[in-house]
This record gives C-alpha cells, sequence and structure tokens, in this order.
C-alpha cells in the first residue's frame, strides 16, 4: 500500500499547528506586539496555503481552523494593546 505524502497535505497540517501554537503563545507572552505579528504571519502563511491547494473539504477545515487561531492571536494581542 502506498502512502502519498505531498506539499500541499503537508502544508495544512502545519499551517493549523501554527494557527494553534500563535494563539498559545499571544496567551502567554508579555509583549502583546509579539502576538500580533506572530498572528499575522501565520494568517499570512494559512491564505498562501489556501491558494496553493484546495482540494478536499477536510484540507480546507484544517486550513481555516489555522487561519481561525491566527486570527485569533491577533485578536488576542490587540486586545492586550489597546487594554
Amino acid at each position: 500500500m502506498q502512502f502519498h505524502i505531498s506539499v500541499p497535505k503537508v502544508s495544512y497540517v502545519v499551517v493549523m499547528i501554527l494557527g494553534i501554537l500563535a494563539a498559545v503563545y499571544a496567551f502567554i507572552t508579555n509583549s502583546p506586539a509579539h502576538a500580533v505579528e506572530v498572528g499575522a504571519c501565520v494568517a499570512a502563511l494559512g491564505v498562501i496555503t489556501l491558494a496553493i491547494g484546495r482540494k478536499t473539504t477536510e484540507e480546507l477545515q484544517m486550513i481555516v481552523a489555522g487561519l481561525f487561531m491566527a486570527s485569533l492571536s491577533v485578536l488576542i494581542g490587540l486586545w492586550e494593546i489597546y487594554h
């Protein structure tokens, strides 16, 4: 049985993991500006990954989950900056 790994499949998982890590980092960091920067970078990576390949619903769900967590990181950082 062959197991096919491609760059888009790996990038979907990477975006989801990085989104989760960005959200966790936003909660534990002392510098909210870094949380905004990290979240924005992961969101940009997620948009690029979304443009690279959108073949199945499962892959799109993983990308959207990563984008949601990255946007959560940005929002947490902005909240800490302005409050």
